[in-house]
């Protein structure tokens, strides 16, 4: 069995260490293979739950925040760790608990020389830590629905760009434009400052911690006045 963390010391909060396991894009496998693995994980006494992280900084064990969510909102989690070394042991059991890729076998290697990164077959384990409580994340709400307001705001990445509008209920909005993720219909200058729009949106997040809330959207259109 492995020691975890839980709660704080005398000298402050204990930092926990997790493993967060994954597949590459090419090779994912189904809710039930994933069912299979946590079952067996759990079986030869290695903690697990289905959670997200956040890195707040690239330092050695990626600092980061990290929260429980349900199964398929999240990835495969191990932990929490007492120490780096309890996490690397429990890596390493891996290579004999994880069901194996005979096409594409291999043993445990660095990704990319980076810290905290590894790859087994088709798997990719990324390693993280954190001296913040265990949180839960709440569902996404899988309502559709659809909001009119006012952009306010764009944010831009390297392949993607979302707007963020001011609804006429007061709340903001945040709606991809491009990359992954980007509605089926855009109709406008929907990402101009001061326009109006409509957004239809198959579900959305929980409000984030600036109380901005993702809208999953289907179409994106400006309201012509």
């Amino acid at each position: 069995m492995f020691a975890v963390a839980y709660g704080q010391s005398a000298r402050g909060p204990r930092t926990a260490y997790y493993l967060f396991v994954s597949r590459a894009g090419c090779c994912e496998l189904d809710a039930d293979a994933w069912a299979r693995i946590d079952r067996t994980l759990r079986t030869n006494g290695i903690p697990t739950f289905w959670g997200i992280y956040t890195i707040n900084d690239y330092g050695i064990w990626y600092p980061s925040t990290v929260q429980k969510t349900i199964k398929e909102e999240g990835e495969l989690a191990i932990g929490p760790f007492a120490s780096a070394g309890l996490a690397d042991a429990a890596l390493r059991r891996l290579l004999s608990l994880l069901p194996r890729d005979s096409e594409y076998r291999s043993d445990l290697h660095t990704l990319d020389g980076r810290q905290q990164w590894w790859s087994i077959d088709m798997y990719q384990i990324r390693g993280v830590s954190s001296s913040t409580p265990l949180t839960v994340k709440p569902p996404k709400v899988k309502e559709p629905g659809t909001i009119e307001g006012v952009v306010i705001d764009t944010e831009m990445g390297m392949k993607w760009i979302s707007i963020i509008v001011r609804g006429d209920d007061g709340n903001r909005y945040m709606a991809q434009l491009g990359g992954q993720g980007a509605p089926d219909k855009v109709t406008g200058m929907v990402n101009k400052v001061g326009n109006r729009v409509r957004i239809t949106f198959k579900d959305k997040e929980p409000p984030d911690s600036q109380g901005v809330i993702d809208l999953h959207a289907t179409s994106i259109i400006q309201i012509k006045r």
